[in-house]
This record gives structure tokens, sequence and C-alpha cells, in this order.
């Protein structure tokens, strides 16, 4: 492979692999720091642009979102819900949360969470190509992976057992684990009916798309594909306001 024919991204990634042999985890996550503050902070996921997100989340929601990475739409959504409003994320990569809690510094309708949400409340492993992805998987659906380390997994019933607040919205990104995080929620969905955005990725978890839409279909949510793009499949699900069949 020639350095030359190499995008920035790519030898940047390159670097920090062969680095990441020999350097501690706490350099790592500030030569990350220093490439976010050279290239700016980051946006959305295109699929969640596609959302519409400002026509449908209002001032004073409370938002959960699972798999927020390094909040670039953590940041848009606080925006969103405003000061009487609340987001409450979680990213289980730690070097991907040490960023997120830098990208949301001060901002104090945010808390943030290094867990996986899961069925229940565990420990599991994560698994990915490189060591600073901020994205890794629960669902090793290939023996190709180079890096891994342990979560601590809850169920979001668990969770947010003493929270008081009601949640309006589920903002879902979860690198395969979906299903298993909805079946952790169904106390959550059953009896807050919260509106939701999804990604599937069914290039992971082979069916997972359809899973998905079977399980909400039995507590009685509509669904809508807002986005289909690169084996990963968006959708929008409205409450019906009945019960699981």
């Amino acid at each position: 492979m020639e350095v030359e024919n190499l995008s920035m991204s790519s030898i940047w990634r390159l670097v920090i692999s062969q680095l990441a042999k020999t350097l501690p985890s706490k350099v790592l996550i500030l030569m990350i720091h220093a490439k976010i503050f050279l290239v700016g902070k980051p946006e959305m996921d295109k699929e969640f642009q596609a959302a519409d997100l400002d026509k449908e989340i209002v001032p004073g929601q409370t938002v959960v979102e699972i798999g927020a990475n390094i909040g670039g739409l953590t940041v848009f959504l606080s925006q969103l819900v405003g000061v009487n409003g609340k987001i409450i994320c979680f990213e289980p990569n730690p070097i991907a949360f040490s960023l997120l809690t830098k990208n949301t510094k001060g901002l104090r309708n945010v808390s943030c969470y290094n867990l996986a949400v899961g069925r229940k409340s565990t420990e599991d492993q994560m698994v990915g190509n490189h060591p600073t992805d901020t994205y890794f998987s629960r669902f090793k659906t290939t023996t190709n992976y180079k890096f891994a380390f342990r979560v601590k997994v809850v169920s979001l019933h668990e969770f947010l057992s003493s929270k008081s607040r009601k949640v309006d919205w589920l903002v879902i990104d979860a690198e395969g684990a979906e299903l298993d995080i909805l079946k952790g929620s169904r106390n959550i969905i059953s009896s807050m009916k919260p509106k939701m955005f999804v990604e599937t990725h069914p290039y992971l978890v082979p069916g997972i798309d359809l899973a998905v839409v079977g399980y909400l279909e039995k507590y009685g949510y509509s669904s809508q594909t807002v986005s289909q793009d690169r084996g990963l499949v968006t959708f929008k699900f409205i409450p019906n306001f009945r019960g699981p069949a």
C-alpha cells in the first residue's frame, strides 16, 4: 500500500493503528482530541439529517440517545429540547466517550454515561478493527477483528427506574444491538410510548431491520423508512397507543 495514494483520513488511521501498539490509551485520546480540534466538530450522520429532527423534537422533551458516539447528534438534540428539556445519552466506547464529554461540555441539559445498553444488566465485549474507531459492535459477526474491550451493559428500564422524567424519544444507533436494546426497554415502550428513530444495521446482523419493525409492531408502533443506504436502514416509529398483542 502506497501512502501517497491514501486519503488523509486513511493515513491518520494507519498512523494511529501503528502507534496504538505502543502508546498508552490516554495518549491516543489526546491525539484524537487534537485531530478533532484541527478538522472541526463532528456533524450528525446523514441518516439522521434525513429525519428532519427539528420538525419532530420540541423544547421541553426528554430524549434518550443510545450510541451517542462523539456527540455530533447530541449537540443538535440539546439545542432542540432547550433548557427545560433533557438529553440522556449512552456511549460505551471509552475513546468516543472522552470526545463526547468534551463536545458536550457546558451543555447543562445533557447527561452522558459510559455504558452500553442491552436486554439486561451485565458485562460484554465490544470489538472493532482499529483502536481509535469511534464505532465498535457487541455482535461478533466476523472473527476478523483486531481490538476488543469490556463494557458494562445496562437495561434502559432498570437504569431509568429511579428517574422521574417521561421519555419522549428514543434515538438508537448501536451497531447491531438495536433489538437487544428495545427488549431491555420494553417496560418504557409499553408505559411511556416514546417516539423513536432507530438506525438498524442489517450489514452487521442480517434481518435486524425487519426484526425491529416486527417487534415494535407488537407494541402498536407504525414505521416509516427515513433512510436506506450503505447497508443501514433508519426508521421512524410512531406509537398508536395500544399495548402489545
